[in-house]
């Protein structure tokens, strides 16, 4: 009877996604910059960022 913990197996090779983790990782990065910018806005010039508001939502 041996006393030696179980191995595990070896992990499994990592898939590259050239475009699609890069893409994600870029839209999300952009997405917060974004928000951070209007944030920022928002607490320099409250008023304009109320009209951008005002004019995105008329859009819909």
């Amino acid at each position: 009877m041996s006393t030696a913990p179980a191995r595990l197996p070896p992990p499994a090779p990592r898939r590259r996604t050239p475009w699609g983790a890069g893409l994600a990782r870029l839209l999300v990065a952009v997405a917060a910059a974004v928000v951070l910018s209007l944030v920022f806005l928002a607490y320099l010039a409250p008023g304009m960022v109320f009209d951008l508001g005002s004019r995105l939502w008329a859009c819909f």
